[in-house]
């Protein structure tokens, strides 16, 4: 015979794992639209305005000179940082074979910010 004591926790624990179940998935890592911080999208061309694949980039704060992740551009010259904090910032961009290029972006709440850099300028 299962004792009531039993039989309340067995309850318990199964509409625990049911609402775990049926809970939505959080994403791992905050979004644009999640938080008060804003994003940069960066397009990479050359000075033809033909989108460069591979090209390393990265922002750098001009307040305080922390340098981000080093991102490459895919096929079509793009890359996206998100959940970057309100202020001014550098986004640099560099190909071996094409140059480098720089451009200043200022990130507002809850907005994306579009830069191109063009290389080899």
């Amino acid at each position: 015979m299962v004792s009531k004591k039993a039989l309340i926790v067995t309850t318990c624990a199964l509409g625990l794992a049911a609402t775990l179940m049926l809970a939505p998935a959080r994403a791992s890592a905050p979004s644009v639209d999640s938080g008060i911080n804003g994003a940069i999208g960066v397009l990479v061309t050359d000075v033809r305005d033909r989108h460069i694949e591979g090209a390393k980039v990265w922002y750098q704060s001009d307040s305080s000179g922390a340098k981000s992740n080093t991102l490459i551009t895919d096929r079509n010259g793009n890359v996206f940082f998100p959940d970057i904090k309100p202020g001014v910032y550098t986004v640099i961009a560099s190909h071996d074979d094409v140059g480098e290029g720089k451009v200043l972006v200022k990130v507002m709440r809850y907005r994306k910010s579009q830069v191109k850099v063009v290389l080899g300028r």
